[in-house]
């Protein structure tokens, strides 16, 4: 398991909210509607942790679109 300090977690929702935020821009502006975004959690999960997780009945019905990202370091976003 990969443990992060406090400031590279906040380094990685930062980056994710940047992207995000031009994501949402881009959809506001095709849509001519307004996109309200909230301050994501970050957590990082083996892939069996995750899916528990997203099948538990404690869990509101849920959509997600993963990301792929590559360069100085590579992985998969996804955003739920």
């Amino acid at each position: 398991m990969i443990n992060l300090s406090e400031n590279e977690q906040d380094a990685f929702i930062e980056a994710f909210n940047l992207g995000i935020g031009v994501a949402a821009n881009a959809l506001s502006e095709m849509t001519e509607q307004e996109v309200s975004l909230s301050v994501p959690q970050f957590e990082i999960l083996e892939k069996s942790e995750a899916v528990q997780l997203m099948l538990s009945e404690d869990v509101t019905p849920i959509r997600g679109v993963r990301q792929h990202f590559a360069g100085p370091f590579s992985g998969n976003a996804l955003l739920v």
